[in-house]
C-alpha cells in the first residue's frame, strides 16, 4: 500500500497539472491500488473521454469558474494552496505544507465504456512490469540514492519509474519497444561451458544489456578438435568463432573431442523448389546430394536458382537457418553428419495471380506452356479468369509433349494434336472449352502418352470413359462435370500441372 501510494505521489510531479518538485509523505488509507491505476489513466479519461465537466468541477471547488492551468486549491487542513490531481472522475488533493491528501467528491459523467457513473473499467493501455528485480540495470542518476530500487510502469508510449529508496520518479519514451518492454531493463547472464580439451575467449563481460553483442572464440588443445557448439540448446556446429546478440540469459556449450576419435561424416543436400545444388570436395566436383567427408576435408556447396524468376529464400543446416546464402563452405573441420536444405521460391512476373493458383501458374510459365495473356494490353497480367478455347488446350498439351522442341508455333501444336487424335479434326478450335470437352481431350492425351512412352499412369485406364478417368485422377468432381462450365486460363494451368505430377506405376 505504501509503495503504491508513494509511486502515485511521485508521478504527480510528471502530470501536466501537477505542482511541486519532490515526492511526498502520505496517508495510509487514502489511495488504493485501483485508484492508482486510474491515476495513471488520467490522460485517457480526461482528454479522450471527457470524463469530467470542467464547469461543474470549478463551481464545486471555488463556487465560481475561476481557475488557471495548475488548478490550485486550498488545503482543507492548513488553508494553503494544495496540489490537485484527478483519478477516474474523483479529485484528490495533496498539500505539500502539511503532507496530507484527501478526496473531494465531484459530480461524475457516465463511463463511455460501460455507461455507469461508478465503474471499474481499466484502460487497456496500462501495463505494469512483472514483480522482478532489475539488478541495477536502470540507474536514475540521483547521487544521493545508493540502493537504486526501481519499479517500472508503462502507459501508452511512455514508461514511468519510481525509486522505492529515495522517492524520485521520472518517465521516458518507449514507443519503439515491443509489448515485453521490461526486458530492456535486464542485465543478462552469459555462461560459456567448455568440455575437456579446449578453452574459450570472450570480448567482454559475462553479463550484458539487452541488445549487446559478444564474440566468443574457441581454442582446442593439442590433439583435440572442436566438435560442436550450442547456444541455448540450438546447434551451431563446430564454429570456432561466434557472434551473439544478447536478448536473454544465454548458455553457450562447446564440445571438444580427440581428433583420433572422429569418424567420417555423411553430408546430404536437398533442393526444394526450382534450383540446383553443386558441390566440390577438396576442389573436385562431386554429386551434391550425398557426400562422405572426413574431418580435414573441404566441402563447398553452391546454390543456383533455375532462372531469374527464382530466388533463394532460405538455407538450413540441420534445421537451423543460415539465411539466403549462395554458397556454404565446410573448411574448418567436419565433425558430424549434416543435412542441408535449400529453398528456391518463385518470383512471379505477374501481378494478378491468386495464391491458390500460384504453383500451377509457376509450372506452365517456367515450362513455356503458357505466359502473359496479352503483353500489348498488360505486360504484367496472366489473366487467369479469362475463358479459353479448344485451340488453347490443344496447343498447351502439345507443348507439354514436345520434349524435343520441334513445335515452334501454335498452328504446329494444334496440327500435332489433330494428327495424334488428341482433338477431333472437325472440332471448332474457336469454340469455348467446357469441362466435359476438356475431360475428353485430356483422356485422349493421356492414352497417347501411355502408348508412346510405354508407361502407365496411376488411377488411369484407357479402357474407361473420359468422365470416369477424370474423376479417378482428380481432374474434376462430379458436380463440376455436371455443371460443365467453360474453363479459364487458371483451369488450363491447373490441368497441365496435374498431368505433370501424375504418378506412374
Amino acid at each position: 500500500m505504501k509503495k503504491i501510494l508513494s509511486l502515485a505521489l511521485a508521478l504527480l510531479m510528471l502530470l501536466p497539472m501537477a505542482i511541486g518538485t519532490s515526492a511526498a509523505k502520505k496517508s495510509d488509507d487514502v489511495v488504493t491500488a485501483d485508484e492508482f491505476m486510474s491515476l495513471i489513466n488520467y490522460w485517457q479519461w480526461l482528454n479522450d473521454e471527457d470524463r469530467l465537466n470542467y464547469s461543474d468541477l470549478y463551481d464545486y471547488i471555488y463556487g465560481s469558474k475561476h481557475h488557471d492551468d495548475d488548478m490550485p486549491v486550498r488545503c482543507g487542513v492548513c488553508g494553503k494552496n494544495a496540489v490537485q490531481y484527478i483519478s477516474k472522475g474523483d479529485v484528490y488533493c495533496y498539500c505539500k505544507h502539511c503532507n496530507e491528501i484527501y478526496p473531494i467528491e465531484l459530480p461524475k459523467a457516465p463511463c463511455k465504456d460501460c455507461g455507469k457513473k461508478d465503474c471499474e473499467c481499466v484502460d487497456p493501455g496500462f501495463t505494469i512490469s512483472p514483480e522482478v528485480e532489475f539488478n541495477g540495470k536502470f540507474n536514475h542518476r540521483f547521487s544521493s540514492c545508493e540502493l537504486n530500487d526501481i519499479d517500472f510502469y508503462r502507459y501508452g508510449s511512455f514508461v514511468y519509474w519510481y525509486c522505492d529508496n529515495c522517492g524520485n520518479a521520472g518517465k521516458f519514451s518507449a514507443s519503439h519497444w515491443d509489448d515485453k518492454w521490461y526486458d530492456y531493463f535486464w542485465d543478462y547472464d552469459i555462461r560459456v561451458l567448455c568440455s575437456r580439451g579446449g578453452s574459450y575467449d570472450i570480448d567482454g563481460r559475462l553479463t550484458a544489456d539487452h541488445g549487446d553483442t559478444r564474440t566468443i572464440t574457441f581454442d582446442p588443445d593439442y590433439g583435440y578438435v572442436l566438435y560442436n557448439v550450442t547456444v541455448n540448446g540450438e546447434d551451431y556446429g563446430p564454429v570456432t568463432t561466434i557472434k551473439l546478440t544478447i536478448t536473454e540469459n544465454t548458455t553457450v556449450r562447446a564440445e571438444f573431442v580427440k581428433a583420433s576419435s572422429l569418424k567420417p561424416c555423411e553430408l546430404t543436400a536437398t533442393a526444394i523448389g526450382n534450383g540446383t545444388i553443386t558441390a566440390k570436395k577438396n576442389g573436385v566436383k562431386v554429386a551434391a546430394d550425398e557426400i562422405t567427408a572426413k574431418y580435414n576435408d573441404s566441402v563447398v556447396y553452391t546454390f543456383k536458382p533455375a532462372s531469374s524468376n527464382y530466388v533463394i529464400s532460405d538455407v538450413t543446416v540441420n534445421g537451423r537457418s543460415i539465411g539466403k546464402v549462395n554458397t556454404y563452405s565446410l573448411t574448418k573441420g567436419i565433425t558430424k553428419d549434416l543435412d542441408i536444405k535449400v529453398t528456391f521460391t518463385w518470383k512471379s512476373p505477374y501481378n494478378d495471380v491468386a495464391d491458390n493458383y500460384l504453383k500451377a501458374v509457376e509450372y506452365v510459365t517456367e515450362a513455356g506452356i503458357m505466359g502473359y495473356n496479352n503483353m500489348y494490353v498488360n505486360k504484367n497480367a496472366f489473366s487467369g479468369k479469362t475463358n479459353i478455347t479448344i485451340k488453347s488446350i490443344a496447343a498447351a498439351l502439345a507443348e507439354m509433349a514436345d520434349v524435343n522442341e520441334k513445335l515452334d508455333t501454335i498452328d504446329e501444336r494444334v496440327e500435332w494434336a489433330v494428327k495424334n487424335a488428341v482433338i477431333d479434326e472437325s472440332a471448332d478450335l474457336t469454340a469455348p472449352c467446357t469441362v466435359q470437352i476438356a475431360c475428353d481431350i485430356v483422356n485422349n492425351y493421356l492414352a497417347l502418352i501411355e502408348k508412346a512412352a510405354d508407361i502407365n499412369f496411376s488411377d488411369f485406364d484407357a479402357d474407361d470413359s473420359a468422365k470416369d478417368n477424370a474423376l479417378s485422377i482428380g481432374l474434376v468432381k462430379e458436380t463440376t462435370y455436371t455443371k460443365n462450365r467453360t474453363l479459364t486460363r487458371y483451369d488450363l494451368a491447373s490441368v497441365c500441372y496435374l498431368i505433370a505430377n501424375l504418378d506412374v506405376k
